[in-house]
């Protein structure tokens, strides 16, 4: 089986770091399959040269993988796709009505869908929609792996880089609580726009500029030393009131229950849709030595190919009730949540790992 990544070259003016296609193709490779690109992306510095090669003029793929932002890039291109192979679509955007209900991908084998949500029913855009994750690079576990031995501080560790009105909510509601036993480390880092600043190493520079300025050692070695880190991500939406476009209007139906809810003081959660909840900085957390906080996967109705236990793998805050959620934690001695941690980093590895994120699009296909 051999695979073509169609890739958004670094010089175009629409370049985006387009991580997932990384971390299958460092599977891939691991895994001994074969693969190229429509041009090189992701240099590694360690090794100069790229991890994802433009194809010679005589080489034939079986399956080619495509992106969102390839597309956007190069629309034109929808054009020559060959439907004698195998085809799949990396929809890695945020919103209720992604990528993924473009009739332009309805022949598509696969569509691999960051953000799955169970209130969106997929099935009526196209049966070929799957669950995926953001995952883990080699980037990542490498860089966090260097800083492993850094000891635990007892703190809850703040690093949004951009601001989230669910991020917002949290810090409001869930800080003064947890400060009580866990006080609140806020470190935005990665805020810093030059690499001068940063004193980066020539490897570590070529990783950030890479990324768009999403890789910063200090921040892992941060990440690596603190109990409790929020991983929050994602804005917060009045719920769809059915799975489809077609009865779109009637969301109107939960804005009026969630007023009446909020009035009676109650929690209105059942009335909301939280988007863009899969992030990087979700995944640093899962890996690092920390215990990453995040909304209860369950609760939110959210999927992922392999699901995480809530208070086994991370802290999930339930509904609204972050309040509730931090008197609780308040009471788990540190040693459990460390281990929380620990269950969590373990699970990441074996799960979202590039060889792991590989080896279920082989499984996929294999069924196609």
């Amino acid at each position: 089986m051999k695979f073509k990544f169609h890739i958004v070259p670094q010089e175009h003016p629409l370049i985006r770091y387009q991580h997932e296609s990384v971390a299958l193709c460092e599977g891939l490779l691991e895994l001994g399959f074969e693969f190229y690109g429509s041009d090189n992306y992701w240099f590694d510095a360690k090794n100069n040269n790229y991890l994802i090669k433009k194809m010679p003029y005589n080489f034939n793929s079986d399956v080619d993988v495509y992106s969102t932002y390839y597309f956007r890039a190069f629309p034109e291109e929808i054009l020559n796709v060959d439907y004698k192979k195998i085809n799949v679509f990396i929809d890695r955007e945020d919103g209720l009505y992604g990528e993924y209900g473009n009739p332009n991908y309805k022949k598509f084998n696969l569509i691999l869908r960051t953000h799955y949500n169970k209130n969106i029913n997929y099935n009526y855009y196209n049966k070929n929609i799957k669950p995926w994750a953001f995952g883990l690079s080699n980037r990542i576990i490498n860089s966090i792996n260097e800083s492993y031995k850094e000891p635990i501080i007892d703190r809850t560790f703040i690093s949004f880089r951009l601001s989230h009105d669910l991020r917002s909510k949290a810090v409001e509601e869930m800080s003064p609580v947890l400060a009580k036993k866990h006080p609140m480390f806020n470190a935005i880092t990665m805020h810093i726009e030059t690499k001068e600043a940063l004193a980066l190493s020539e490897i570590d520079q070529s990783y950030w500029e890479q990324s768009g300025h999403r890789h910063d050692p200090a921040y892992y070695k941060l990440l690596n030393s603190s109990l409790l880190t929020y991983s929050f991500g994602g804005f917060i939406f009045t719920k769809p009131f059915a799975t489809n476009r077609i009865v779109k209007q009637f969301q109107s139906l939960y804005k009026i229950k969630a007023d009446i809810l909020t009035k009676l003081q109650k929690d209105n959660s059942s009335c909301h849709f939280i988007d863009q909840y899969d992030s990087w900085r979700l995944w640093e957390s899962f890996y690092a030595n920390t215990c990453p906080i995040h909304m209860n996967f369950d609760n939110w109705d959210w999927v992922l190919p392999v699901m995480p236990i809530n208070k086994v793998h991370y802290w999930g805050v339930s509904g609204f009730n972050f309040k509730e959620s931090a008197e609780e934690l308040l009471n788990i001695d540190n040693r459990a949540i460390m281990e929380i941690g620990n269950a969590g980093k373990q699970w990441s590895i074996e799960n979202y790992s590039p060889k792991a994120t590989a080896l279920r699009l082989i499984e996929m296909i294999k069924k196609i």
